[in-house]
């Protein structure tokens, strides 16, 4: 596992190693998150702002209001799959996670199908975000959001989300693909008389997204001078926060690629830590268990596509922008009521 590295002196410093990341997370006295130019709600605040904008946040982001999109996502997964033909080559990163992702997102936040389309080519449009109703009338403290707070928020919710959950179905059925027996342990949780047990296929998910995660990183500026693993860093020093290096150490996690859901939770940093964890963190994890059943109760096997080599994202983007399989659909009765829990 690499030290931090430096090149020069004007370059930003990578942290790499489990607890390197971890010690940076958890000292916001130390590595501030108020490194970019434009405004960003709330990652890019510190303190007391980050508290107050992080309230408004999570207000949106309470399990009693994201569990609203559960039948969205259930509808929008179920048609997408069922429309997937069985046996053959499909890009489920581009024909399912993408589309998936736009519609579950934009009927949860009340904007028409027609936007569906365009919002697959999402590239940060401004004018799309005006379209929330309830944020324009949200204050922060005794102040009202301004316009730029609400797009900043917004777009973390559609360009960071639309891109961040087709990006995570691609890493959970590649893993699915090149692991059948885990496909059958899963597809076993679908038909226990209790129902589905949520917690375990989340905690799978989330072990997935954590042997292929991504979200490469996230920003931070030294606010003081100090010293890390021998080396002086200065004040005003841009680091990097290197998740998937960090969520691949092996001296937390032994071999990375191992699949062990539940002794490397405690560790797992895919949504980050502490003050900063991702808000969306439900939302998204209700997204992909909703996803992940329906890819598994339709299909009886996801494997391979063989000739068809998935494409990996370049940074700033992570993980896959591609992933080839064959899903051999199961055979369902012309109306049949569903048994997934």
């Amino acid at each position: 596992m690499p030290a931090p590295s430096e090149k020069t002196p004007l370059k930003p410093l990578w942290l790499h190693r489990h607890a390197e990341v971890m010690a940076a997370a958890l000292d916001p006295e130390t590595f501030s998150s108020a490194v970019s130019s434009h405004l960003n709600v709330p990652n890019g605040m510190d303190g007391a702002e980050h508290t107050l904008y992080r309230a408004v946040v999570d207000k949106y982001m309470a399990p009693e209001r994201t569990a609203t999109i559960a039948p969205i996502c259930q509808a929008a997964a179920e048609d997408l799959v069922a429309g997937i033909p069985s046996d053959m080559p499909v890009d489920v990163v581009g024909g399912l996670g993408r589309r998936y992702a736009v519609r579950a997102q934009s009927q949860w936040l009340g904007w028409p199908a027609v936007l569906e389309d365009p919002l697959l080519q999402w590239i940060g449009d401004n004018h799309a975000a005006t379209g929330s109703g309830e944020l324009a009338d949200d204050f922060v403290g005794n102040a009202p959001l301004l316009l730029t707070e609400i797009v900043s928020i917004l777009r973390n919710w559609t360009a960071g989300d639309l891109g961040s959950i087709s990006r995570c179905v691609g890493s959970i059925v590649n893993h699915l693909a090149q692991n059948p027996e885990l496909q059958t342990e899963l597809r076993s949780q679908l038909l226990i008389p209790a129902g589905t047990d949520t917690a375990f296929l989340d905690a799978a998910t989330d072990e997935m997204l954590r042997i292929e995660n991504p979200f490469l990183s996230n920003r931070r500026k030294t606010i003081q001078t100090l010293e890390l693993d021998g080396h002086s860093i200065e004040a005003g020093r841009r680091v990097y926060l290197d998740w998937v290096e960090a969520n691949r150490d092996p001296a937390v996690f032994g071999d990375p690629d191992a699949y062990r859901p539940t002794q490397n939770a405690a560790s797992n940093l895919v949504y980050a830590i502490d003050k900063h964890v991702c808000p969306g963190r439900g939302l998204s994890t209700r997204e992909l268990r909703v996803a992940t059943v329906e890819l598994l109760y339709q299909t009886t096997a996801i494997m391979p596509a063989p000739g068809l080599e998935n494409v990996r994202e370049t940074a700033p983007l992570g993980d896959f922008g591609s992933v080839h399989v064959i899903l051999t659909k199961k055979e369902f009765p012309a109306v049949q009521a569903s048994t997934k829990g």
